[in-house]
């Protein structure tokens, strides 16, 4: 359990609280409709378990014949099969006030007087009063509890929707869709773009949804950003209880805040999904916010920017690698500034002119027809009621276009207590284009193994040693990212540069077979089908979602071109964009220098710039577009 400052100083009543209901559970008893109701659940899952991958699902098998017998090995886990009072009574009888109470804080950092003999971390223990355990054993029920009632989420229709419009992919040849599908059809309004597809693949009655309330409001500022974060918490802290039998239930959701504004997705068993979707717009368009509860959302979401600081080096590098290529992005540290100054009165302010002019993205995938996909558009455009967003306040991150030189930005790790430096390395390839990406993946494909035996298995430089195509916003990059605890981050950058020049004479000594085993591999990587609902949906979003650029030929088209590829085409990009004497190389490199390493100091040249703060280096470079605006009527996948 989480607690604020406040709550720590409760924690006995907390904890007498929870033998309250344990006191509950033996004066009242377990019935049996609560366990039928499990089954009932547990039944339903097993029967529409989604497909997971071979490997992850032989492991699960192997570990179940230790703990089942072989009838139920695969059902386990998962099945309840009898209903067994007495066993129910045993168990809570068996929950006493012989109870381990353990407090985790910095307020105790003073106080602890031994350390663990793994990581040295302090702790005290003390045993709880004979007093307040009898007080505890004998407590009366005084708490607001109860047992649960029965779930009105419980999902009770089964049938699988058939769209009388829908088209199958008329696309033939050997590199056709991976799912065989047709693409989501969109229906756009000068509001909203409707994203809909039924799901002809995997036949449950399962659906996702994703609903973006979009505004520049949401990322204008910090103070903005930050807001909007109080906004989504207040809201999950007030719908909670509510959604706490949708989520047992099998329909779960997520609400967060990001750049264009606020997102809900929705997933699972689609026939109760609208009334969930209904109650949650109702809250966010109808929040009552009370007082005590910001005070507590606020503390907790300002302890939650202080956690920032203990992330591991290279997640650090790899924000300080953003921080540096996306306009615009706020810092943590002015996150940290604002927070605790941000009153009740201003964010309700925000929360109306957030709300008082939206646009509307849907994504509707799964067991769900067109008129089940408008019918969530209806209810989220009455509910809201926004006037339509203004061309001047859609929002943007826009990707900035480096020249071909090299550019460094070194810092200082923030977490003291971490001996870990870390490197991350970007050779920025150019704006995304199926024929360009293919040879960076290939080549990424091709080096994979090399950099990890070279780097990791070989030098053990760090851990963490990683090499990947990315294609951030939009833009393609070559990526190494080495974490270490010996050595610092311009060493590791110097054995990266090692590594990458001895690479050339690998790509140069590979025989027309081994290119060809490599290019039929990453091919089939490509192509792999769609394990589950989930991966199809998120194949959908990920082609819907800013920057928007509707490919959602993707798999296929790319295929067709690392098909044509020959091994001079990789020897040729590698001369161009990766080797130091390449005409278009364009190398950003984030350093994070533990406390035991000194910063070098960096001196600007005619071909490297060190940057020093991101913001000012970002204002001084073009950017490139963004693929698709939301309020543009003009592609031709719009109904």
């Amino acid at each position: 359990m989480g607690l604020t400052e406040s709550g720590l100083l409760q924690t006995d009543q907390l904890v007498e609280t929870v033998f309250q209901y344990i006191a509950l559970l033996r004066q009242k008893g377990v019935d049996e409709w609560v366990f039928k109701e499990l089954q009932s659940l547990s039944n339903i899952e097993f029967q529409f378990k989604d497909n997971s991958s071979p490997i992850s699902y032989v492991s699960a098998l192997a570990r179940r014949m230790q703990l089942f017998p072989y009838k139920h090995v695969i059902d386990g886990p998962t099945l309840l099969f009898e209903w067994n009072p007495a066993e129910v009574k045993k168990i809570i009888d068996a929950l006493t006030t012989e109870v381990i109470v353990l407090e985790v804080s910095k307020t105790y950092e003073d106080s602890a007087d031994k350390a663990e003999k793994w990581y040295s971390t302090r702790f005290s223990e003390d045993r709880i009063r004979s007093e307040l355990l009898k007080h505890w054993q004998n407590s009366d029920i005084t708490a607001p509890i109860h047992l649960p009632l029965p779930n009105p989420f419980i999902p009770d229709d089964f049938s699988i929707k058939h769209n009388s419009d829908s088209k199958s992919c008329s696309t033939k040849s050997a590199y056709s869709d991976p799912a065989n599908t047709h693409h989501p059809d969109c229906y756009k309004t000068s509001q909203s773009s409707l994203w809909h597809k039924m799901d002809d693949t995997f036949r449950k009655p399962k659906l996702y949804q994703c609903i973006n309330f979009i505004s520049k409001l949401a990322y204008d500022s910090p103070k903005a950003c930050v807001m909007a974060k109080l906004y989504v918490k207040l809201i999950m802290d007030a719908i909670n209880e509510y959604t706490y039998d949708a989520q047992v239930a099998g329909i779960r959701f997520t609400l967060v805040n990001y750049f264009e504004g606020i997102q809900l997705q929705v997933h699972g068993y689609n026939c109760k999904q609208h009334v969930l979707i209904e109650k949650l717009a109702e809250k966010m368009k109808n929040l009552y916010i009370d007082p005590m509860r910001f005070d507590i959302i606020k503390e907790l979401t300002k302890r939650g920017y202080h956690d920032f600081w203990k992330d591991q080096p290279y997640q650090r590098a790899i924000y300080q690698l953003n921080l540096c290529l996306e306009d615009p992005r706020w810092t943590n540290e002015e996150f940290l500034e604002v927070c605790p100054n941000i009153t009740l009165p201003e964010l309700q302010e925000w929360i109306s002119a957030f709300l008082s002019e939206l646009y509307y993205e849907i994504l509707v995938y799964g067991n769900a027809s067109k008129e089940d996909a408008f019918q969530t558009r209806a209810v989220i455009e009455k509910i809201f009621n926004a006037k339509p967003l203004a061309k001047e306040n859609v929002p943007k991150r826009l990707k900035v276009q480096l020249q071909p030189k090299t550019y460094i930005h070194a810092l200082r790790s923030f977490n003291e207590v971490d001996h870990n430096s870390a490197i991350v390395v970007n050779f920025e390839t150019g704006r995304y284009t199926n024929a360009e990406y293919s040879i960076l993946d290939l080549f990424a494909h091709i080096c994979y193994s090399s950099c990890f035996s070279q780097l990791r298995t070989k030098e053990q430089l760090g851990y963490i040693v990683h090499s990947s195509s990315t294609a951030d916003n939009g833009v393609m990059s070559f990526r190494v990212i080495i974490q270490s605890d010996t050595k610092d981050p311009g060493y590791l950058d110097t054995r990266i540069e090692e590594w990458i020049e001895s690479f050339k004479k690998d790509i140069e000594a590979l025989t027309e077979d081994e290119f060809i085993k490599f290019r039929t591999s990453l091919i089939g990587k490509i192509l792999e089908k769609d394990k589950s609902l989930k991966e199809e949906y998120h194949r959908w979003y990920n082609e819907i979602q800013y920057p928007r650029p509707f490919q959602f030929d993707r798999a296929p088209s790319l295929a067709k071109e690392v098909e044509k590829l020959q091994k001079s085409d990789l020897i040729s990009f590698y001369d161009n964009h990766i080797a130091k004497t390449g005409l278009k190389r364009r190398k950003i490199s984030a350093l994070v220098y533990s406390k035991d390493h000194l910063i070098p100091e960096g001196t600007n040249t005619e071909d490297t710039i060190h940057i020093s703060k991101p913001e000012e280096f970002r204002k001084t470079q073009s950017t490139y577009d963004v693929f698709h605006e939301i309020l543009d009527f003009s592609h031709s996948l719009i109904k």
